[in-house]
C-alpha cells in the first residue's frame, strides 16, 4: 500500500477534515481508510474507553500492508522535557544542539529516511501529553512532510495547542470515541467469559461499567474471581453481589484519602442516595463540598425528570465508595439521609425499605411491604424477594407472601413460590386480593410446576368469587378447552362489579381464544373496550401480545398492532421486565414471517430465548425456537432449522406448556420438512395438526393452509377451508379458502386477487405463494403475458423477503417437467446424489440420470448446481 502526499480535493463520499462521531462498528476500518487516504486521524475519548486498543490495532494492520509505523507513548514524565516524547525517534546530535527551530527544521526529513523510503505511520498514544515542544514537531511532521499520525487524546484532558490543530487545521479526522453500547458490553461480555450473558447480568454489567471496556474487564475479572458471575445453563449470570475491581478501588482509594473529612462524608453521602438532590445535601452541610468534588470529576450533575442532582462520576466508583464504608459508618450515614427523606415518595420509599433490610431494622412491616411492591413494579425480583421475606419473617400474611411468591416465579424458583402460598391459604379466603392469590397460586401449579389436578383442587377448596370463576376459566383455556374459558370469561366481564384484575384476565382469554375460535373481530374489539377499564392492570399475557395475534387471523390492523404491540415492549424493556418483553417478541416474530420480515422475526426470537434463560414461568421458549425454525426455513437453511426445531422439542419435553406450543412446533415442522424435501411427510404433519386442532378452528384453517404451501392437492382441503370461512368470517381464513377454490380450478386471474389481497394486508410471504400459484394457472391457460407478469411478482415478493425455501415458488419454476422430474430435481437441489434419489424414490440410477438431464435441458441450466442454484432463487 502506498502512502504518498495527502490529496487536496475531497472526494464524494470521502471522508472530511474536523470531527465525525462514528458507532465502533465501523471505526477501525474508517481509521485505516483515514491512515491510508489522508494525513492521519485523532481518537477522541475518556480514560479506558478503548483508545489505546483501537490504535495498536491500526497499527498492527498498517504493519501488514508494509507500512513503517513508529510508537510513541506520551508520559507525564516525559512532559518535562522538550522533545521527551519524541527523543527516541531524533538523532543525538539533534537533541544535543538544543537549537529548538533546527529540530523543527530536520527532524521530518530525517524521520522520512528512517522509514527507507517507504510509508510511514507514527502512532502517538496520549497525545494531550506531549511537551509543546513535541506537539510542535508532530504538527510539523503532518503540515510539511506529509507524514501521517493516528493520536489518541483523552477527552476534556487539557492539550497542547499543537494536537487541537491536527484536527482543527491540518486536516486529520477527529472520532470521538463512544462508551459501548448495551449490545456492544453483551459482545465484549461474552468474548470475555466465552459464552452469551443473561440479559439482567448483561443490563447490570452495561450499567455499572457505564459502557467502558476497561472497566467492563475489570468488573467481568472481579465477578469470576469473587463467585459473583458463575455460568448456569450455558449463560453467564450474576448471582450475588460482584466486589469493585481491586484496581479500580486502589485508584480510587488514593484520592479518596487525599479528601478532606467533608468531602469525603459529601461523597459518601451521594454515593448512598445517588442520584442525591441538592436541597437535600444542603439539609445536611454537604452541598459546598460536593460542589468541589464535582469540579474534581468524583460527582457528576444528572437530569432527572425532578430536576438536576448529582451522581457518583461513574457507577463503578459509586460501588467503590459504598463498599469502602465502615458497616457503623454507613449505618450512621443511612440514618441521617433517612431522616431526610420521604417515606411516601416512590424512589425514598424502596431505598428506605432496602436500608432497613440492610441494618436489620425490621420493624417498619409496611415499610417493607411498599418496598417489596415498588420493587415488583420495577422488575427486580431480587431486591423483592428480600424485602418481601423481611416482611413474612416480621408477620405472616398473604399481604407478604403474594409479592414473595411472584417475585419467586420471576427467579424460576416455583416449589417456594408454592410453599410460601400455601402457608397463607386459610387466610387467603378472607383477603380482598383473593383473586391474584388463587390467579399466581393456581398457574404456578399447572403451567410452572406441571400439576393441573392440584390447581383444580385448589380452586375447589378457595371457593371465593370471581376469583375461583376466571382462574378455573385460565386452567380451561390452557387445557384447550376454548369455548369454556370464553363463556366464563364473558360473564366476568358482564358483572359491573368484577375487579380489575379479573376483567384484565378475562380480556385476555377472550382475546386469544376467540380469535382462535373463529371471531377474531370480536376479540379486539373485546380487548380494546376493556383495555380503558384496565389500564395499568396486568397478567401473565400482555393483551397487545393477545392483540396483535388475533390481528393475524382478522387480516386486517396489523401495522396497528405492530404499533401497539412495540409500545408494550418498549416499556417492558424500560422496567427491565424480561418475561413480559420475551412475550412481546415472539408475537412480534408471529407477524414478521408472513409480513416476510425473516431476519426481524430470527433477531426477535432469538431476544426472546436470551430473555427466557433463567426466567420462563410460562415456558414460551418453544414458540421462540419455532419462530426461528420457521424462518430459517423460509430462507432455504434447512440443516439449521431442524437443529432449532429440535431444541423446542427439547423444551417441550423438559417442562409443562400451554398446548399452543406443541400446535405450533407441529406446523413449523412441516415447513422444515419440505425445506428438506420431504414434501410428502410435510403434508402429513400438516393434516396431522389440522386434525388434532380441535375447538381451535383458525389453527385448523392454518394447518390446511400450509397443506397447500408444503405441495398439497389444494382440491384435498378446499372444501374445510371453506366451511371455516362461510362459518366465521375471519380475514384469513376467507383468503386461504378462496386460494385453494382458485389453485384447484386453475383460475389464474382469482389468483392474482389473492396475491393482491395479501399483499395489501402485508402479508409478502402468502402473497408470493399465490403469484407463483398464478403464473402456473395462466402459463397451462395460455396466458403468455399474464403468466410472466404473475412469475415476476413472485420472484420479486421472494427476493424482497429472501424467503428461497417457498415449496409453492419452487414449483412454479418447475412447471414444465413431468411429476417425476419436478420430484428428481427437488432432490437434486437439496445436495443429493443420484444413487440417493434412487433409493428414495425407488428407481434406478440410470433412471435418475435420465430425470436429471431432461430437467436441466427443460429448464435452460448446464449442470446440476445451476439447477440447485435456480431452485434456491439464485439464477443459473
Amino acid at each position: 500500500m502506498s502512502l504518498g502526499a495527502a490529496s487536496t480535493g475531497w472526494a464524494d463520499g470521502d471522508l472530511a477534515p474536523g470531527q465525525d462521531t462514528v458507532s465502533r462498528r465501523d471505526m477501525l476500518a474508517r481509521l485505516e481508510q483515514a491512515m491510508r487516504h489522508r494525513a492521519g486521524a485523532v481518537i477522541v475519548g475518556d480514560a479506558g474507553i478503548g483508545k489505546s486498543h483501537a490504535a495498536r490495532v491500526v497499527a498492527a494492520r498498517l504493519r501488514t500492508l508494509g507500512v513503517w509505523v513508529e510508537l510513541v507513548l506520551a508520559t507525564e514524565a516525559a512532559s518535562s522535557v522538550p522533545f521527551g516524547a519524541l527523543a527516541g525517534l531524533l538523532e543525538p546530535a539533534s537533541e544535543a544542539s538544543g537549537d529548538l527551530l533546527d529540530v523543527l527544521r530536520t527532524a521530518g526529513a530525517r524521520l522520512v529516511r528512517r522509514a527507507r523510503g517507504g510509508a510511514l505511520v507514527l502512532i502517538v498514544d496520549d497525545a494531550h501529553r506531549l511537551d509543546p515542544a513535541s506537539a510542535a514537531l508532530l504538527l510539523q511532521l503532518v503540515t510539511r512532510h506529509r507524514i501521517r499520525v493516528l493520536a489518541t487524546v483523552r477527552a476534556a484532558a487539557p492539550a497542547p495547542d499543537a494536537v487541537t490543530s491536527l484536527w482543527k487545521d491540518a486536516g486529520l479526522i477527529r472520532f470521538d470515541l463512544q462508551p459501548l453500547t448495551e449490545d456492544g458490553v453483551a459482545e465484549l461480555a461474552r468474548e470475555l467469559l466465552g459464552a452469551p450473558v443473561e440479559r439482567a447480568t448483561r443490563r447490570w454489567l452495561w450499567a455499572t461499567s457505564a459502557g467502558n471496556p476497561l472497566f467492563l474487564r475489570e468488573l467481568v475479572r472481579s465477578g469470576m474471581e469473587s463467585g459473583g458471575l458463575v455460568q448456569e445453563q450455558g449463560h453467564w449470570r450474576r448471582v450475588e453481589a460482584v466486589p469493585p475491581p481491586a484496581r479500580l478501588l486502589d485508584l480510587l482509594d488514593e484520592r479518596i484519602e487525599a479528601l478532606p473529612d467533608d468531602e469525603r462524608r459529601a461523597l459518601a453521602l451521594v454515593a448512598l442516595a445517588e442520584p442525591a438532590r441538592f436541597d437535600l445535601l444542603d439539609e445536611l452541610d454537604a452541598l459546598a463540598p460536593a460542589r468541589a468534588l464535582e469540579s474534581r470529576g468524583l460527582l457528576a450533575a444528572t437530569h432527572t425528570v425532578g430536576g438536576t442532582r448529582l451522581r457518583v462520576g461513574h457507577p463503578l466508583y459509586g460501588e467503590a465508595v459504598r463498599s469502602s464504608l465502615r458497616a457503623t459508618e454507613a449505618r450512621d450515614l443511612r440514618a441521617e439521609l433517612a431522616a431526610h427523606l420521604d417515606p411516601l415518595g416512590d424512589r425514598d420509599r424502596l431505598r428506605l425499605a432496602s436500608w432497613a433490610v440492610d441494618d436489620g431494622r425490621l420493624d417498619d412491616r409496611p415499610l417493607l411491604l411498599a418496598g417489596a411492591e415498588q420493587a415488583l413494579g420495577a422488575f427486580d425480583p431480587n431486591l423483592a424477594i428480600r424485602l418481601a421475606q423481611a416482611a413474612l419473617d416480621c408477620s405472616p400474611g398473604i399481604d407478604a407472601a403474594l409479592p414473595l411468591a411472584v417475585a419467586l416465579r420471576m427467579v424460576g424458583r416455583f416449589a417456594e413460590a408454592e410453599e410460601r402460598l400455601a402457608a397463607v391459604e386459610d387466610a387467603a379466603r378472607r383477603s380482598p386480593r383473593v383473586t391474584s392469590y388463587l390467579f399466581v397460586r393456581a398457574t404456578n401449579l399447572q403451567w410452572s410446576l406441571g400439576l393441573p389436578a392440584d390447581a383444580h383442587q385448589l380452586l375447589d377448596r378457595v371457593g371465593v368469587e370471581p376469583g375461583r370463576t376466571i382462574v378455573t376459566a385460565a386452567l380451561r383455556s390452557s387445557e384447550g378447552r376454548l369455548g369454556e374459558g370464553v363463556a366464563v370469561a364473558q360473564q366476568v366481564l358482564a358483572n359491573p362489579g368484577t375487579d380489575r384484575l379479573a376483567q384484565a384476565i378475562a380480556a385476555v382469554l377472550i382475546g386469544h381464544d376467540l380469535g382462535e375460535l373463529g371471531d377474531p373481530r370480536t376479540a379486539l374489539e373485546v380487548l380494546d373496550r376493556v383495555e380503558r377499564r384496565v389500564q395499568g392492570v396486568e397478567s401473565d399475557w400482555p393483551r397487545a401480545a393477545v392483540a396483535a395475534a388475533a390481528a393475524f387471523y382478522a387480516a386486517e390492523q396489523w401495522s396497528e398492532r405492530l404499533a401497539a404491540l412495540k409500545r408494550r415492549h418498549a416499556a417492558a424493556r424500560t422496567a427491565g421486565d424480561d418475561a413480559r418483553a420475551a412475550l412481546c417478541e415472539v408475537a412480534w416474530a408471529r407477524l414478521d414471517v408472513p409480513r416476510g420480515d425473516l431476519d426481524a422475526a430470527r433477531r426477535h426470537s432469538e431476544d426472546a430465548l436470551a430473555r427466557l434463560a433463567f426466567t420462563d414461568p410460562r415456558a414460551m421458549a418453544p414458540l421462540a425456537y419455532a419462530e426461528i425454525a420457521e424462518a430459517q426455513a423460509l430462507v432455504g437453511r434447512a440443516e439449521a432449522a431442524r437443529a432449532t426445531l429440535r431444541s423446542g422439542y427439547e423444551v417441550l419435553r423438559q417442562a409443562p406448556v400451554h398446548p399452543m406450543a406443541r400446535a405450533v412446533l407441529e406446523r413449523v415442522s412441516a415447513l422444515v420438512l419440505a425445506a428438506e424435501g420431504d414434501h410428502g411427510q410435510a403434508q402429513e404433519v400438516a393434516l396431522g395438526a389440522a386434525g388434532a386442532a380441535g375447538e381451535a378452528v383458525l389453527s385448523e384453517a392454518e394447518m390446511l393452509h400450509l397443506f397447500m404451501r408444503v405441495g398439497g392437492d389444494p382440491g384435498q382441503v378446499r372444501g374445510r377451508l371453506q366451511q371455516i370461512a362461510d362459518g366465521t368470517g375471519a380475514g384469513m381464513a376467507v383468503l386461504w379458502a378462496r386460494q385453494a377454490a382458485a389453485a384447484s380450478d386453475g383460475d389464474g386471474a382469482e389468483l392474482v386477487a389473492v396475491a393482491d389481497d395479501f399483499e395489501r394486508i402485508g402479508a409478502r410471504i402468502f402473497a408470493a405463494e399465490a403469484a407463483a400459484q398464478a403464473a402456473v394457472a395462466l402459463r397451462a391457460g395460455g396466458s403468455a403475458d399474464a403468466h410472466r407478469r404473475a412469475e415476476g411478482r413472485a420472484a420479486r415478493l421472494v427476493n424482497a423477503c429472501g424467503a428461497r425455501g417457498l415449496s409453492l415458488v419452487t414449483s412454479m419454476r418447475l412447471s414444465v417437467l413431468t411429476a417425476r422430474e419436478q420430484q428428481t430435481a427437488r432432490l437434486v437441489a437439496h445436495g443429493l446424489s443420484n444413487a440417493e434419489i434412487a433409493v428414495r424414490l425407488s428407481l434406478s440410477v440410470r433412471t435418475v440420470e435420465s430425470h436429471v438431464y431432461r430437467a436441466t435441458t427443460k429448464l435452460g441450466v448446464h449442470d446440476r448446481a445451476a439447477l440447485a442454484a435456480l431452485l434456491a432463487g439464485r439464477g443459473g
